[in-house]
């Protein structure tokens, strides 16, 4: 048995040699995939980015770089036939916030901008920080906020070390400030930065200051302070002291010492202008031959991106002047917009039919505004009629406490450009309590709307356990006042949806 079947085995290894090798398998190929093709980068793509957006809160920089922003022009300038080629230039960013239409659908964006400054040297080492919140303009040192004008580097260049190169053409402020250290920065610090703007003093040019003939005038008056611009020009003091008794923003008694308050704030102004005046002439007497060459040929450029798929078109969005067809003589106005270099002659034509156009546009919307205004007020019930006359405003400022710094004598009636001025200013809470139940007793008047007085209340009540700081309640109250009134004005909506929202 055992041989048998090793000899069959035998007889199978044989007949197994003697078999023709089998074919293999063919694998099947794998189907060739289309090569992948990548844009080339261009030499200066990312130039607008590198460059620091001045001026820009720092929660809004990522917004900046949301969309595929096309600064092509900016890099054309610098070709052949371009306003920047072969020159030397400096460049600083800013942002630009403006409601655009972007797929469908409105929004506010901050635009990029950049500005290309063209000279031989760097157009300032000092940065401005301005806002209508401090209480004066502070010049300071670039290097204070961690700013500097550093070369730039073209792409193409990358590899190349910079002290290898031979020169630089293209400079931009570069800001080293860490954004993960923003977090141990003090609030006024951190403000600083938003509140900046790239400083440029031109000797040659008269500023603001020197051709301003406007004072500013802040007059401590009882009970409240007095605020106004006197332009000692066009105003005759006299007559401008009459009009703010007549309007009872001055009292008669005041009257002579506000005169003599507005002339010593005169002869304060004329005085700053004069020695600004005299400055400016000695630092053109100080100059170089070539710095002063240097300043008569500085030229600036604002480049805003070009209209791409995939950001917002921004064409329309770009302010040059503003024209007043009462003051202004549009002949005159275009042949200043030539002078200063704003405008080519060959756009003269153009430019004027253009702002024709744009005059017509804007009469027509004020006309439409006044009609429209007529319609609401014959469409306007007597009670809503009698609520607009009979509304107040009422301003709240915080009283003085020893946690607080004393505002006492800056309250202003002005509350904004919509509103105009308040009928009354406060500046304590026992004022605001009672202005406000004072209303709140008004409010219970109308029978209909007894029912929703305890929401009112909760509220109140609840505003005041949370609040650490009783002198908040003036800010608080005026809310309130508000809200109450408008219930009043938009009746025949609100209540509806009131009814809905307290049920």
């Amino acid at each position: 048995m055992r041989k048998g079947t090793k000899r069959k085995t035998n007889q199978e290894k044989v007949s197994k040699t003697n078999q023709p090798p089998r074919p293999k398998r063919a694998k099947p190929s794998k189907p060739e995939s289309e090569p992948e093709y990548f844009e080339d980068q261009r030499n200066l793509e990312d130039l607008w980015k590198e460059t620091f957006p001045v001026g820009t809160e720092w929660d809004q920089l990522d917004t900046v770089y949301q969309f595929k922003w096309d600064f092509s022009n900016l890099e054309n300038a610098f070709e052949e036939g371009g306003v920047l080629h072969g020159k030397k230039v400096y460049l600083f960013g800013c942002t630009e916030p403006q409601l655009v239409w972007f797929k469908g659908e409105s929004k506010v964006v901050c635009i990029p901008v950049v500005v290309a400054v063209v000279s031989p040297f760097p157009p300032s080492d000092k940065i401005g920080i301005n806002s209508v919140q401090r209480e004066s303009e502070e010049i300071i040192p670039m290097k204070q906020m961690k700013m500097d004008w550093v070369p730039y580097i073209p792409l193409e260049g990358r590899d190349s070390q910079v002290d290898r190169l031979k020169s630089h053409k293209i400079f931009i402020l570069r800001c080293t400030q860490r954004r993960s250290a923003l977090k141990h920065l003090k609030l006024d610090r951190l403000k600083k930065y938003e509140y900046c703007l790239p400083y440029f003093y031109q000797p040659f040019k008269e500023d603001e200051l020197e051709q301003s003939t406007e004072v500013q005038i802040i007059y401590p008056a009882e009970p409240k302070p007095v605020f106004c611009e006197f332009d000692w020009e066009l105003d005759e003091l006299e007559e401008f002291t009459d009009k703010l008794i007549e309007e009872e923003e001055l009292s008669e008694d005041q009257k002579d010492a506000f005169k003599e308050f507005v002339k010593e704030k005169v002869r304060e102004a004329k005085k700053a202008n004069r020695e600004a005046r005299e400055a400016r002439k000695k630092a053109i007497a100080d100059m170089s031959e070539e710095t002063k060459s240097a300043f008569e040929t500085m030229r600036f450029y604002k480049f805003y991106p070009v209209q791409s798929p995939d950001a917002p078109d921004v064409s329309n969005v770009k302010v040059f002047c503003e024209f007043d067809w009462e003051l202004d003589e549009l002949e005159e106005f275009t042949d200043k917009l030539i002078e200063e270099e704003e405008l080519s002659e060959d756009q003269k034509d153009a430019f004027k039919e253009f702002v024709k156009e744009k005059v017509r546009e804007a009469k027509k919307a004020n006309r439409e505004a006044r009609e429209a205004r007529k319609k609401a007020i014959a469409d306007m019930s007597e009670e809503t009629k009698s609520a607009f006359e009979t509304m107040r405003f009422y301003k709240f400022y915080p009283v003085q406490s020893p946690d607080a710094p004393d505002v006492s004598n800056v309250k202003s009636p002005f509350i904004n450009r919509y509103y105009g001025k308040a009928h009354e200013n406060f500046g304590g809470p026992g004022a605001a309590l009672s202005m406000a139940l004072g209303y709140l007793s008004d409010y219970i008047l109308f029978p209909f709307r007894i029912r929703y007085m305890s929401v009112f209340i909760r509220r109140i009540v609840s505003t005041m356990i949370a609040s650490t700081n009783w002198a908040s309640h003036g800010l608080f109250m005026t809310t309130l006042v508000t809200e109450l009134r408008f219930s009043q004005i938009l009746e025949s909506f609100v209540y509806v949806q009131q009814h809905d929202a307290f049920d």
